[in-house]
Formats: C-alpha cells, sequence, structure tokens
C-alpha cells in the first residue's frame, strides 16, 4: 500500500494498493469537502513500471505506464462532500 496524498491537514487523500504479482494495481482517492468552482485536476501514479501498459478495467482504456507516471489520472469533477473515486488498472 501507498500513500500517493494527503499528510496532515489536507482535503484530498488517496492511496494505491499493488498486488504481490504487481498485475493489478488499485487506487483510491477522497476529497473530504467540496470545493466550489475548481477544475478537474490530475492524480500521478507512480511506482508503476513505465515499460508497460495498463488497462483501466471500468472503462476499457489502455494507459502506458510512463503516462501514469506523469500525467495520471483525471479525478473527475467533485460536486458534493465525501466525493471519491476508485481506478482498477491491469497490467498487460
Amino acid at each position: 500500500m501507498y500513500r500517493l496524498q494527503g499528510l496532515d491537514e489536507t482535503n484530498e487523500y488517496a492511496w494505491m494498493y499493488i498486488s504481490e504479482k504487481q498485475d493489478e494495481i488499485l487506487v483510491s482517492y477522497v476529497q473530504i469537502m467540496a470545493q466550489p468552482n475548481t477544475v478537474a485536476k490530475r492524480l500521478r501514479i507512480p511506482y508503476l513500471d513505465v515499460n508497460f501498459n495498463y488497462l483501466d478495467v471500468e472503462n476499457n482504456r489502455v494507459y502506458k505506464g510512463d503516462e501514469l507516471y506523469a500525467l495520471g489520472v483525471s479525478k473527475g469533477s467533485c460536486k458534493y462532500d465525501g466525493y471519491s473515486k476508485q481506478w482498477l488498472f491491469r497490467r498487460i
């Protein structure tokens, strides 16, 4: 388990779980309080092998490992308190 965001008194938290074989990655993101008039931000996913591709199981989109590391994924638009999102990636 890796903490990606959220130390001390922040409003956003993110964790990443990597399977023992390192072929499945579960990323969880939580924003406690919604903030008005914000643009969607991105969550970088480190600790992946940049030489592999990763399939987002929810929408069948394939990301390159270096793309997830450098650009990450969109957190989406938070419109309510307690917003959360999860991604499950499979290495391909």
